[in-house]
């Protein structure tokens, strides 16, 4: 799955001047990667910048000149960046530490949404540390994109809170406030009122902490919940990741103007555009323990792309190969509607996926 990352109008004072030959895009990516480096050296002090040039097969002296914007061949530069992103995500699945064994699943697709939302959660981490404002992520992806399960790998791995909203929050800003205090562990009452429960929510964010939400859509969301989550990220270090389909932003901006604009300033935008023929053999290589025909593997994604997103494509490549064999365009165009027809009676299951091996 490919994603567009729109960087945020940056506040002036953490704007910096260009370094060297890197433009402004190169620059940022260079910053990411180091953010990235930082945040697992947190986690395990043994990690270096070293260790990721040498997954990168990328060497460190020209890794350095590299980001000081010293390197002597600028257009090789967007290269480099490139295999060091890759090293990245590989990266960040082999380094999650004790949480490795309890992370490995099948639903979780490490080509997708994973390296663009644990780069810029990390960089918001970061900043959080130094007192920014710029600690908010939008996961913009349809549903069945993998946004729920990308989102509590993250608050694993950074000792995070993923919460998922309810049809209760668009009618009740309490009720979202007293769900989110109830999963902090701070005992609420149901007395409580909103500015009590509030409170409490910002002592606890008083220190740079992650809150994930998810399933957030027009009927879960009103102009009140994201005033209070504009007044979360000014007024605390909660860095804040929110998970939205994408009619949620037209319907926000619709009916809030200018409040959506302020609250997107804070952070960075990430949409899902497509699937990809690697999102799909990463399923089949897990599920199947196998590839299949690249024209094959080409029109699932694109049928997935229009109808199920991942959700689709885990479920197809656990089906047993009788059902779908997936040796052709056309079986992938089958296995699709067998999925469309039947989505709410196949569910792949650990069974399933080892008759489908």
């Amino acid at each position: 799955m490919t994603f567009a990352a729109h960087s945020m109008p940056p506040e002036n004072d953490l704007a910096e001047p260009l370094r060297g030959n890197l433009t402004r895009e190169q620059q940022t990516r260079v910053d990411l990667i180091l953010a990235w480096v930082a945040n697992q050296k947190a986690k395990d002090p043994a990690f270096t910048v070293a260790k990721l040039c040498r997954a990168a097969n990328v060497t460190h002296p020209l890794w350095s000149s590299l980001a000081a914007g010293k390197y002597a061949i600028p257009g090789t530069i967007d290269k480099h960046l490139d295999k060091m992103e890759r090293a990245m995500n590989t990266q960040t699945v082999a380094r999650s530490g004790n949480a490795a064994a309890e992370l490995s699943d099948a639903d979780f697709c490490p080509t997708a949404m994973w390296g663009e939302l644990e780069q810029s959660v990390s960089l918001a981490i970061q900043l959080a540390h130094q007192g920014s404002e710029h600690k908010l992520n939008i996961c913009v992806a349809p549903a069945g994109a993998g946004k729920t399960t990308a989102s509590r790998r993250l608050a694993k791995l950074h000792t995070g809170l993923e919460v998922n909203a309810s049809t209760d929050w668009q009618s009740s800003r309490r009720c979202m406030l007293y769900d989110i205090a109830h999963k902090l562990g701070l005992r609420p009452s149901p007395k409580d009122s909103s500015p009590v429960l509030s409170r409490a929510i910002r002592e606890h964010f008083s220190s740079p902490k992650l809150l994930l939400i998810n399933e957030l859509g027009p009927h879960t969301m009103n102009s009140a919940m994201v005033t209070w989550w504009r007044e979360l990220l000014n007024e605390t270090q909660a860095v804040l990741t929110l998970c939205v389909v994408p009619e949620s932003l037209t319907f926000l901006a619709r009916r809030m103007g200018d409040e959506l604009e302020q609250l997107e300033q804070r952070g960075r935008l990430i949409k899902a555009t497509a699937v990809t023929v690697e999102d799909v053999q990463w399923f089949m290589r897990a599920q199947r323990k196998t590839e299949i025909a690249t024209e094959a593997a080409a029109a699932l994604a694109e049928a997935a792309t229009e109808y199920g997103w991942l959700r689709m494509i885990k479920t197809v490549a656990a089906l047993p190969t009788r059902i779908a064999p997936l040796h052709t365009a056309r079986d992938a165009q089958a296995a699709a509607a067998i999925y469309r027809d039947n989505r709410h009676i196949i569910r792949p299951t650990k069974s399933t996926s080892r008759r489908a091996a």
